[in-house]
């Protein structure tokens, strides 16, 4: 089993009039982020049918931080020279369910309904990343890698991932504008509970080993130097980009007596990093998945807080703190003057498409 795509892209979007065609939205933004400072909970606003969440702080140049479970953008209400007014970060969940480009195309045209005239993007960052079960990588193995950065890092479980004694893979380039991560991703997911990802690679026919990753991250100063300024710009070189990565600024060699460094062969694992095809690989049925939530996680979620319930109150059975929790929360959504299913579509509202 190998795929290969694209886990992280960040950007920022370049709009015709900005201050002018996003002053409506700029103000409900402020109203709602004063709000939820005073009141300490966050708030929901609805923009072109997605409902985002509206977060309490921003970050340096962009005082509105939103986010639905796609994506998180942030909005600048004052210009600065030079950046982009609107930035965006999707989220891994969005790029392996439904694909880079369509994920990039579906942005662009829910922005466009917001009455925002796009002139381009501006790519920041981009991550490009192979999973097999064909691959497994040890302590021993860092003298084999061949770099053009400047320093190589070993991870133990955790380390950046975790923590504890058990090698868990390499970071290559450390604090560089471009850096390698190669780790054990099956490690990474018990960790960060993202078990789609299994799912995933069920349907390329995993074999249930450990799976590795190997993931380059581009940003802005090496991706200007790869000429490349835009999302579009990118599409049109990834892979170019991927043969550069994996033979000329990173490889894994098999060390020998010859202290020349570029005559050793190459490692017959990196052979299958160099010819993986950079095609994202997609799923429609994972993007359900994650529509409805991991099913197992959230009952096991329950099934702890009727207990502790239970225990607190000191319940004689399940039956009792189950119906107590129906009708609590049958209440909260009399308060919210709304009911179950209406909250379902309301909740549906969070991705940018239903499909």
């Amino acid at each position: 089993m190998i795929i290969k795509g694209i886990d992280t892209v960040e950007f920022g979007v370049e709009i015709l009039d900005y201050f002018i065609s996003a002053k409506n939205t700029l103000d409900i933004l402020s109203s709602l982020k004063g709000k939820a400072q005073e009141e300490g909970k966050e708030y929901e606003v609805n923009l072109n049918g997605l409902n985002l969440k509206v977060h309490r702080n921003g970050i340096p140049f962009y005082s509105f931080t939103l986010s639905c479970n796609d994506f998180l953008i942030y909005f600048m209400d004052k210009e600065v020279k030079n950046t982009c007014p609107i930035k965006v970060r999707f989220l891994s969940t969005y790029l392996w369910s439904v694909g880079f480009n369509t994920a990039v195309n579906e942005f662009l045209s829910w922005v466009k309904g917001l009455d925002f005239n796009v002139v381009t993007t501006k790519l920041s960052r981009i991550d490009i990343c192979v999973d097999s079960d064909e691959l497994f990588f040890e302590e021993i193995d860092l003298p084999r890698m061949i770099t053009r950065a400047r320093g190589k890092v070993k991870h133990y479980v955790n380390d950046q991932f975790y923590n504890g004694r058990d090698f868990s893979g390499f970071t290559i380039g450390r604090g560089d504008p471009m850096l390698a991560r190669i780790y054990n991703k099956s490690l990474e997911i018990k960790k960060s509970q993202k078990n789609w990802f299994y799912d995933l690679w069920k349907e390329k026919q995993w074999n249930s080993s450990d799976v590795w990753r190997v993931e380059f991250q581009i940003r802005r100063k090496c991706l200007k130097e790869f000429n490349i300024n835009s999302i579009e710009e990118f599409s049109k070189k990834e892979n170019n980009i991927w043969s550069y990565l994996t033979s000329q600024w990173l490889t894994m060699k098999v060390p020998n007596k010859d202290k020349n460094q570029s005559r050793w062969s190459l490692d017959p694992r990196w052979n299958i990093i160099q010819k993986a095809d950079l095609n994202q690989i997609y799923s429609p049925a994972i993007r359900q998945k994650i529509k409805v939530g991991n099913t197992d996680q959230l009952l096991d979620q329950i099934a702890g807080l009727l207990i502790s319930v239970g225990t607190l109150n000191d319940h004689d059975n399940l039956d009792i703190t189950a119906e107590i929790a129906k009708r609590w929360t049958e209440m909260k959504l009399i308060n919210k003057n709304t009911n179950f299913n209406e909250e379902k579509i309301e909740r549906s509202k969070r991705f940018i498409s239903i499909k």
